[in-house]
């Protein structure tokens, strides 16, 4: 009998006795012929999950510690170091306004502006919303009114801001067009607070813009009054 003729014999008593085998001795046959395949298979899956666990040790470890720096850096220095290091970090932001608020007090305004220009870049709405009305309010800080009164104005405008921040910049856009000899711009802005507000605190900036609305009304009223 020829080689290929024997195994081919071979395999067909194989299969002829498996058929006669039970079930469970039939599995355990399997995996008898496969133990070195399915030990090899165990030990890959026990690497890979080891090299996940690790890598999520590793990532919880250096989220702690980014956490912990930004929270506990005290100087201008120490926060442009971390941020830069830890930039895309969650408490970043957070770690951004406070450098913007040290540098506001310390009078560097272009400073605090770069970053809150940053801030407001983020994609985190909230956090933006506050950093325009600062950013404008820096401006005022700076002597640039024009500039800030812009800024207050497109912030009143936005429908996406929420009634609390366009009602205090209605009143500051007010303020400062009013300021800056543009009274009917001024007023055409404080008269979009003419409604009563949705909370006391909307309403609390609402009846300042009323008040500087009538102010406005009167002192043109006074002006165009013929002389006796």
């Amino acid at each position: 009998m020829s080689n290929s003729n024997q195994k081919n014999a071979k395999r067909m008593e194989a299969e002829i006795t498996r058929t006669l085998v039970p079930g469970h001795e039939r599995i355990a046959i399997w995996v008898m012929e496969h133990s070195k395949a399915l030990i090899t298979a165990l030990v890959v899956v026990f690497i890979i999950a080891a090299i996940a666990i690790g890598v999520a040790v590793w990532a919880d470890r250096r989220d702690a510690a980014a956490a912990n720096a930004l929270a506990n850096a005290e100087t201008e220095e120490e926060l442009y170091s971390l941020i830069a290091r830890y930039d895309g970090h969650r408490t970043a932001l957070s770690a951004r306004k406070r450098l913007s608020r040290m540098l506001v007090a310390a009078g560097k305004y272009d400073e605090a502006l770069v970053q809150l220009d940053k801030i407001i870049a983020a994609d985190n709405a909230l956090v933006a919303s506050s950093a325009k009305l600062t950013h404008a309010y820096v401006c005022e800080m700076k002597k640039d009114d024009r500039r800030a009164a812009e800024e207050f104005a497109a912030i009143a405008t936005d429908a996406a801001e929420s009634p609390y921040v366009r009602a205090e910049a209605i009143f500051a856009a007010g303020r400062l067009y009013s300021k800056l000899g543009n009274t009917d711009l001024a007023a055409e802005i404080l008269s979009k607070a003419s409604g009563a507000g949705n909370s006391q605190a909307v309403e609390v900036w609402n009846s300042r813009s009323r008040m500087l609305l009538l102010m406005i009304e009167a002192d043109k009223k006074t002006s165009s009054a013929p002389a006796k």
